[in-house]
């Protein structure tokens, strides 16, 4: 199986609980022609699902045999994003998952990264991921913007988020006390907007 930076960025969601040492690792299988990374921390998820080019098309530069699932711990997982750079032989710019760790390449130089295994049972998470067709209202959104805006409720316990609709703003709010904070992220018009 082959990852791509993307497939990494997960890592962001994974625990940092070394008492639940299940959940402070990245999920990595494929799932048909796709991988599918996942990490939580039991609070917040994220999944990320990309096509990959096919493993055989990777250097052969380990005596590794490519694998179909894994787990990478996500401090691991940072070293090897850094480790991926932008390489115009497209195959390159992916990590190979095989059964002696995970393999980056340039040609001229080869990492290899190795975990000791944690054992378990990932969490059953695909429950938890509604189906796009169950929402109410899908409102398409800048996330550098939200970033930005998620820095001035930094500190507060608690955050509403409000969506009145495909074409309105999405509303943050959180009061304590005499203080509110109201805050709101424009929706980009897109086509998945204009078809609901």
């Amino acid at each position: 199986m082959l990852i791509s930076k993307n497939h990494l960025k997960t890592r962001w969601t994974a625990s940092k609980d070394s008492t639940r040492p299940i959940l402070t690792t990245i999920q990595l299988r494929t799932e048909g022609d796709e991988v599918v990374s996942v990490a939580t921390d039991g609070y917040i998820l994220s999944e990320v699902r990309d096509h990959t080019p096919a493993a055989d098309e990777f250097p052969n530069v380990t005596d590794g045999i490519s694998i179909t699932e894994a787990r990478v711990l996500a401090t691991t997982a940072a070293t090897i994003s850094a480790a991926i750079k932008k390489n115009s032989i497209s195959v390159l710019n992916y990590a190979h998952v095989g059964s002696d760790g995970v393999t980056v390449t340039n040609l001229e130089q080869t990492q290899q990264f190795k975990d000791v295994p944690v054992e378990g049972t990932y969490p059953r998470y695909q429950q938890l991921i509604p189906t796009s067709y169950q929402a109410k209202a899908v409102v398409t959104i800048n996330p550098a913007y939200l970033e930005k805006l998620l820095k001035v409720f930094k500190g507060e316990d608690s955050v509403m988020l409000e969506i009145h609709g495909p074409l309105s703003p999405v509303v943050l709010r959180a009061a304590h006390g005499e203080l509110t904070i109201t805050g709101i992220v424009m929706p980009l018009k897109s086509l998945t907007d204009s078809s609901r």
